[in-house]
């Protein structure tokens, strides 16, 4: 009786975190005024994707490497997010998006996350607008696809 309910209270807290992370992201995704990220169809497969910037803004904005990035996969409704490995390291480069312009940009997570099975996935991936040294606005944009 007891080790039931010690694996009831284990499971209620793990539901509680996946649930606060879908929460946090919710509130934080997309919402960038001028800036979206949308996968290009037919590009995802098992070791990344493209997807397409548009910048619709008067602002430059900038991102890490390609490689630089949060996986989820989508089961039974709720975004899980994919274990990576932490012992991977990134190289610290950062990329620029003219202003009022679309980019296409190959992201991948094969180094970190592996190749990934068939499955409905998004990515998540931090951006910024640069006004001055040391004073960024950071946001976050996320793209959805499937992989076959």
């Amino acid at each position: 009786m007891k080790h039931k309910r010690t694996y009831i209270w284990i499971f209620s807290l793990l539901m509680l975190l996946v649930l606060g992370f879908n929460f946090y992201f919710h509130f934080r995704l997309n919402r960038f005024d001028g800036v979206t990220m949308v996968a290009i169809d037919g590009s995802a497969h098992a070791e990344g994707v493209s997807v397409l910037l548009e910048n619709q803004t008067n602002n430059d904005v900038e991102s890490g490497n390609a490689s630089i990035l949060r996986l989820q996969r989508r089961i039974l409704g709720v975004w899980l997010p994919v274990w990576r490995d932490f012992t991977v390291g990134h190289t610290g480069e950062a990329f620029g998006y003219d202003v009022d312009a679309s980019h296409k940009i190959d992201l991948f997570w094969k180094y970190s996350y592996g190749s990934k099975s068939s499955g409905h996935y998004r990515i998540i991936k931090e951006f910024w607008v640069l006004h001055a040294p040391g004073d960024r606005d950071k946001f976050l944009l996320s793209a959805e696809f499937d992989i076959k």
